[in-house]
Parts: C-alpha cells; structure tokens; sequence
C-alpha cells in the first residue's frame, strides 16, 4: 500500500522532497505458539528513489545478505525459519542488535529492558507477568563477541554511500490476556494481528516527512481480500 505525500512545506524544495522514499516493513513473532506473547515489529527505512533502485537488499548487498554468514561486515537479514540453527539465536541476535544500533545512532544495547525500551516495548502499563518478574538478559546472549565497530562502520559507510537511513525500529508485545482478549472481539488471530500490525504501522508513520512510503507485511491468517480492512 502507498500513502498520498502531504503538502509540502514552503521551505522544501519539490525536487528533493520527490526523490525520496520510506519503506517500512513489518513481521511478527509468537503467532503459532499457545504460551507467550505476540509480538509485532517494524523497520523504517528512508531512501533515494533515484539511485539504485528500492529493493534494499540490492541497494545494501556489500553489507546484508539472505543467508547465514560469518563475515565481520554484513548482516544476515531474513525470515527466522532461515537463520535459526538448533536454538542458537546468534544470527537472530547480531542482526537485532547491530540495527538496534544504528537506528538510534548509537551503542548496541546491553541489556533485554535496554532493547525493548529502544523499540518502543517498555511502558508504565507494560503489565508484571510472572516470567518477567526479576528478569535481565545481559546482551549479546548468543554471540561469542559484541557487535563490532568494524560491522558498523562499514554499514554506516554503506547507508551514506547510497544515501539510505534506517529511521526507526518500532515493536509493540501483546501479552496472553490482552491476546485473547482481542480474538474473542475480533473473532479470529488473523484480525487481530492485522489490526495491530496497522496500528503499529500508524504510530511509526507519526512525524514522518511529506515523502511518499511504501508498507510491507504477510499475507495474516491467510487474507485474500483486505479491503475493508484498510
């Protein structure tokens, strides 16, 4: 789906403000199981339509790839089902982490409350589950090393070079009560990840620039019509 640009401020120029894209794409984990929390999640990305195409993984190929990899400059970037290896999460994490990083301009975080406040997860009414109660996860938990300057330099070098920003990194966790609370009003898992995905979506779009923005995300629950939907 697209969205009509805004009109734009007298003090931008037309030609600067045409050539430039967001891209935001969305994706969740925890849909299948019966224990747990969902969870949904959003990249942000802000790019030059005019030079070397939308498709990020083109765009960024000297430091993202598909499939898993050792290599200290690029990050491995894909559904879970490839990157997760018999319980090690070490792909996932490095991922996760080195993003987390540049989105804000800053360290990797070095703990898990550290990295759900940077997404947006942490909120005064966040609600006191047993499983949390005490819980800290110093990070990285499954690399052997931190995130290394040399991974992001060269993909900060990467992002100016072919002037694409990552923006944001947005998630919202849906505990088991608020789940199943939504699904019986809504009737059906899938319409309730479509609803929140949206909303998350809504919130992400907040204080963007006039430019227009692409959205990505599954096809949820099997949807073949979401027009009355959106």
């Amino acid at each position: 789906m697209t969205r009509t640009p805004a009109p734009l401020d007298s003090s931008a120029s037309i030609a600067d403000a045409a050539k430039m894209a967001y891209l935001i794409g969305t994706d969740e984990a925890g849909y299948g199981p019966n224990l747990g929390p969902l969870v949904i999640a959003t990249s942000i990305w802000r790019f030059d339509t005019n030079r070397h195409g939308g498709d990020l993984y083109e765009r960024l190929s000297d430091v993202v790839t598909r499939k898993a990899t050792n290599e200290s400059h690029r990050l491995a970037i894909a559904d879970s089902k490839q990157l997760h290896r018999r319980g090690d999460l070490s792909q996932l994490e490095r991922g996760v982490l080195a993003l987390a990083a540049l989105a804000g301009d800053s360290a990797p975080p070095l703990t898990w409350h550290d990295l759900r406040h940077r997404v947006g997860i942490d909120r005064p009414d966040t609600p006191t589950l047993p499983w949390y109660d005490g819980f800290e996860l110093p990070l990285p938990h499954s690399l052997d090393a931190p995130i290394s300057d040399e991974l992001l330099r060269a993909w900060r070098d990467a992002l100016d070079a072919t002037n694409t920003e990552l923006v944001s990194l947005r998630a919202v966790v849906i505990e088991p009560d608020e789940f199943n609370d939504e699904v019986r009003r809504h009737g059906t898992k899938g319409a309730v990840l479509s609803n929140r995905s949206l909303d998350l979506i809504q919130s992400a779009m907040t204080g963007l620039l006039p430019d227009p923005v692409q959205i990505i995300c599954d096809q949820h629950g099997g949807r073949n019509h979401s027009g009355p939907l959106l």
